[in-house]
C-alpha cells in the first residue's frame, strides 16, 4: 500500500525536488504552495493545493477537506521559508515581520493542523527542514535564524507532546546545498565560510537530502524524534 507524504514549498527548488523523489519512489505525494506545480513525473500520484500558508483559514479548510475525505497523512516535510540577510542596524520592522509571519507563525498552524490530524490516525512522522544558519550565527542572518530557532524550538515540544500518538518530529538543519535557490543567494564569501563550518566540508546534493529525508520518514526511524540533524556535520 502506497503510502502518502504532504510537502510544503513543492514550488521552491527543495520542495519540488523532494516531491519529485518520493513520487519516483512510489508514495502519493500532496503539494502545498502559492505558486501551480506540477511533477513531470507519476501525476497520477499527485495532488495539488494552491495554499498562501500565512493564511489561517485557508489552512484550516485544506486540512478540514483532507479529514473530511478520509485521507491519511502519513508524513509531512515542511520546506516553506522566506529569506532575510540584513544587518541588525538596519533591518526593517516589515522584514522582521514578514519572515516571521512565514517561518514562525504560519509554519506553527501548518504544523498544528498537521499534527491534530496525525493524533487521530495516531501516526504520523513530520521532518521540518531548517538552516545551518541557525547555529553559524553568519553576518546578516539575526532575523531569518532567529525565525528558524523560533520554530525548531516548537517543533522539539511538539515532538514531547505527540510521542504519545505514535507521532516523530525532527529537524534538518541543512548546509549549503547544491544547486537551489538558496545556494544561488548566497556570496561566495558566506558560501564558503558556511562550507568550512562542517565537518565534510563540502555542498551537500539534493539525492542525499532526500535519502535523509525517506529514512526519517520511514519505520526504521520510528525511534528517532525531537532531533536536530545538520547533514555533513558542524563543528
Amino acid at each position: 500500500m502506497n503510502k502518502t507524504v504532504l510537502i510544503s514549498g513543492v514550488s521552491g527548488s527543495i520542495g519540488s525536488f523532494l516531491a519529485k523523489y518520493f513520487l519516483a519512489n512510489g508514495f502519493y505525494v500532496i503539494g502545498i504552495s502559492r505558486r501551480a506545480f506540477v511533477p513531470n513525473v507519476h501525476i497520477d500520484l499527485y495532488r495539488h493545493f494552491s495554499v498562501d500558508i500565512t493564511d489561517e483559514l485557508a489552512v484550516i479548510g485544506l486540512f478540514k477537506k483532507l479529514r473530511s475525505e478520509k485521507n491519511q497523512i502519513n508524513s509531512f516535510i515542511h520546506c516553506v521559508g522566506v529569506s532575510s540577510a540584513l544587518p541588525v542596524t538596519i533591518v526593517s520592522k516589515q522584514s522582521i515581520t514578514q519572515t516571521s509571519d512565514v517561518n514562525a507563525t504560519a509554519s506553527m498552524i501548518l504544523l498544528r493542523e498537521v499534527l491534530k490530524l496525525m493524533v487521530l490516525q495516531r501516526s504520523g512522522s513530520v521532518v521540518n527542514i531548517s538552516s545551518i544558519t541557525a547555529s553559524t550565527h553568519n553576518h546578516g542572518s539575526a532575523v531569518y535564524s532567529s525565525s528558524k530557532v523560533a520554530f525548531e524550538h516548537f517543533c522539539k515540544v511538539a515532538a514531547i507532546e505527540n510521542a504519545r500518538y505514535g507521532i516523530t518530529l525532527n529537524t534538518l538543519r541543512l548546509p549549503v546545498i547544491d544547486q537551489t535557490e538558496m545556494q544561488q543567494k548566497l556570496s561566495d564569501e558566506v558560501e564558503k565560510k558556511l562550507i568550512e563550518s562542517t565537518i565534510l566540508k563540502r555542498k551537500i546534493e539534493l539525492p542525499e537530502i532526500a535519502t535523509i529525508c525517506q529514512w526519517l520518514i520511514s519505520e526504521d526511524a520510528k525511534v528517532i524524534t525531537g532531533e536536530i540533524i545538520t547533514p555533513g556535520g558542524i563543528w
